[in-house]
């Protein structure tokens, strides 16, 4: 695991923790904001923190509930139309 994640062991956390959550969101945002990273770059910074079972779709929930992806994708779908 040490190889492959970089650490030698990860706490396991369940996908309705609040703790789970927070580590969630911040991978996707990271600790100064600019980062809302895809689901699966946001799944993958949070295994550096913790393996949350699940955790594929709880990036998913992050991402579709984060405000600053939400205009990002209404922005891209607004230049499509153009």
């Amino acid at each position: 695991m040490e190889a492959i994640l970089g650490v030698p062991e990860l706490p396991i956390l369940m996908p309705k923790s609040r703790v789970a959550e927070l580590v969630m969101w911040r991978a996707h945002c990271g600790y100064s904001g600019l980062f809302h990273r895809s689901e699966t770059e946001t799944l993958a910074k949070s295994r550096a923190t913790a393996w949350i079972v699940k955790g594929k779709y709880l990036a998913k929930k992050i991402r579709s509930d984060c405000m600053v992806c939400a205009r990002e994708r209404k922005r891209k779908e607004v230049n499509l139309l153009n």
